[in-house]
């Protein structure tokens, strides 16, 4: 519950500037009276309602309600308790000013004064200017009755009691919501359906690309086994040309060279053995100063040459010894020189079909060995272009949005659920429709108080129905302006009542504005006076008018104001 204690204000309305202010605890039955346009209103209406919402009751510009003579510095404070609480609201204009003290200390405002406004009305108030006005002040003045208000703006101020606002709240948040995920579903779709085509395009591309690269590599498997034939075939060769030089080397030109030995003792050889002779001295200086074989004048390894240097010598010395026997053996001779001549021929010939084989076939192999590479790195290489990581991310995007989409899908299904719930047909209407018994139940108590006996109903649509006792049926407009003043206040009472079961607006203030200055009878004025007095002990009453003769000795307090010099103050408080 809130306990109101006080409000204070200088340079507000015609107040001047030095603060007036009025105890709002202090007494149970106030009388607030003075002559029009002496500040009664604004010392109690426009003052709460500017000090807590930031607008006056009355429909009054906000620049009007500075002080015009002071022009400057218009200040309204009110001090009330809630939860063991003291908080104290000071709001100002020229200069603009709104601040909340908790317990002695600011509560940090918000970035915008419009959100620190809606907290202060949600979490401290626990209720909004509309509420405050059909609760708290009944009066003639920017009051329009519960019952001349449409059923639109009836339900607002019904949820309001209720506390069924944060329903709204909820109700606004996930329509908001499900138009976002309207949204969020309609954007995956088309980034799952794109996500899809270029999966399907990047795999057409990925089998061309493999279809490419089978062709190749066939085409160089085919090329590899024609290249190992060929090199089956050199190699075949080769040791054909290698056995044959061997054959030549090592078995005919050493047969040859044997036959010659004999034929030392021929007189005719004898010159050709003295040149032999010449010659083979000479070789063999040319073969230890010059390692070229003298008969291709191809380097010959250090081995050939050895060997050779050796054969010559052993040429050189069979030669000598054959010069004594050369005469003998001259045709001999002879032939066996041509034989070893066609012999070195046939030798050297071999030696040249065998570099050329050997060369042949190392071409060949380093064509295989290369081939087989690039075969290789045909089978491992990845797709051209990176495809297969393009597939790979695409489809991880398609995935992510895949699962977005089912969340979304989820989540539209879990709040179109609240939704319905939330809708006026759903927790709302089972609320209110708990709530309406209760209120008509109290709206007729309250009236049978007042003297009015009739039967008051009003509907889930907030559309009443009054019947009399003989159950003719009437509407509102069909009343008294007197019989409409006693609905007026048995609603007033009423909402005060359901604000306390909800505690969404349970204060210690009701205030009544010229409402015994009106359409009420003097039975009606006795009925509602003594309603008031079982009504005080749990709050406290101001009632605004001008019957100060015939009200005061009713009353616990009499607050009277007056204006001096164009300055509104307030005159006594007794």
């Amino acid at each position: 519950m809130i306990e109101f204690e006080c409000v204070r204000f200088k340079n507000f309305g015609s107040f001047g500037g030095n603060f007036s202010e009025i105890k709002l605890n202090s007494n149970k039955t106030t009388l607030v009276t003075g002559t029009n346009g002496h500040g009664k209103s604004f010392a109690l209406l426009d003052s709460l309602c500017f000090g807590l919402f930031g607008k006056p009751f009355r429909p009054i510009n906000i620049p009007q309600l500075v002080n015009t003579v002071n022009g400057k510095n218009c200040v309204v404070e009110i001090e009330f308790t809630r939860s063991n609480s003291k908080y104290l609201v000071r709001r100002g204009l020229s200069p603009k000013m709104f601040e909340i003290h908790k317990d002695g200390e600011m509560i940090d405002q918000h970035a915008k004064s419009k959100d620190y406004q809606d907290y202060f009305e949600e979490h401290i108030l626990g209720f909004n200017y509309a509420a405050f006005k059909q609760v708290v002040i009944l009066g003639k003045s920017n009051f329009i009755p519960f019952m001349q208000l449409t059923p639109a703006d009836r339900r607002k101020i019904i949820e309001g009691l209720l506390d069924l606002d944060i329903l709204g709240d909820m109700n606004t948040h996930v329509r908001s919501q499900l138009v976002k995920l309207k949204s969020d579903i309609s954007e995956n779709e088309s980034f799952l359906k794109i996500a899809n085509e270029k999966i399907r395009s990047l795999t057409e591309l990925k089998e061309q690309i493999d279809s490419n690269k089978n062709i190749e590599l066939k085409e160089k498997e085919k090329e590899l086994e024609e290249l190992e034939k060929l090199h089956e075939l050199q190699t075949s060769s080769l040791n054909k040309i290698t056995e044959k030089f061997h054959q030549l080397q090592n078995t005919d030109k050493k047969a040859i060279t044997s036959r010659m030995v004999p034929l030392n003792g021929v007189p005719v050889m004898h010159s050709k053995a003295l040149e032999m002779e010449k010659s083979l001295i000479e070789e063999i200086q040319a073969l230890e100063n010059d390692p070229k074989c003298t008969c291709c004048g191809q380097v010959l390894p250090e081995e050939v040459r050895q060997k050779h240097l050796k054969e010559k010598r052993e040429k050189l010395f069979a030669c000598r010894k054959s010069l004594t026997v050369a005469n003998k053996k001259l045709k001999e001779l002879e032939v066996c020189k041509a034989d070893l001549e066609e012999v070195e021929k046939q030798i050297l010939e071999a030696q040249i079909q065998q570099a050329q084989a050997v060369t042949a076939k190392n071409s060949t192999n380093r064509e295989i060995i290369a081939l087989k590479q690039k075969i290789e790195k045909i089978r491992s290489s990845p797709s051209e272009s990176g495809v297969d990581g393009k597939i790979e991310e695409a489809t991880k995007q398609k995935d992510s949005h895949a699962k977005n989409l089912q969340k979304a899908i989820n989540d539209q299904i879990h709040y179109d659920v609240v939704y319905d719930m939330l809708k006026d047909g759903g927790l709302k209407s089972r609320i209110i429709k708990h709530y309406v018994p209760i209120i008509n139940g109290l709206v007729n108590k309250y009236l049978g108080k007042l003297n009015l006996y009739v039967d008051f109903t009003i509907d889930e649509e907030f559309k009443e129905t009054i019947k009399s006792r003989y159950r003719d049926t009437f509407s509102y407009s069909s009343f008294s302006e007197g019989e409409k003043q006693r609905i007026d206040l048995a609603i007033l009472l009423t909402w005060r009542e359901i604000a306390k079961m909800k505690n969404s607006l349970n204060c210690n203030l009701l205030i009544f504005d010229e409402i015994l200055d009106s359409s009420l009878d003097s039975a009606g004025t006795e009925s509602f006076l003594k309603l008031l007095n079982k009504m005080k002990s749990k709050c406290s009453i101001y009632i605004i008018s001008h019957k100060a003769d015939s009200l005061t000795d009713k009353f616990d307090q009499q607050l009277q104001f007056e204006k001096k010099n164009n300055f509104s103050r307030i005159k006594s408080q007794v």
